[in-house]
């Protein structure tokens, strides 16, 4: 099912919004319509974020990065102004 998005000013979500929205440009078609996203789309993004996640931790915690971090932790606090 498509929906198209009532241009603000109009009765919504949000009820009335008189005169806040009467000087807002509309946006284009394109970015109006609400087709929304299929579960195997869901489960996509999903997989694709924890495949992230999982790659960032392991980065993070590698003993390379640990050790960076703490040398650079120890220098900033050896440094006196």
């Amino acid at each position: 099912m498509r929906t198209i998005a009532r241009p603000l000013g109009r009765l919504g979500s949000f009820g009335s919004l008189g005169c806040l929205g009467q000087g807002l440009p509309r946006l284009p078609a394109r970015w109006r319509r609400d087709d929304g996203m299929s579960t195997a789309e869901y489960a996509v993004g999903l997989l694709a974020v924890v495949t992230l996640a999982t790659v960032l931790y392991g980065v993070v915690t590698s003993q390379g990065v640990s050790d960076a971090l703490q040398g650079a932790v120890e220098e900033a606090l050896r440094i006196r102004p």
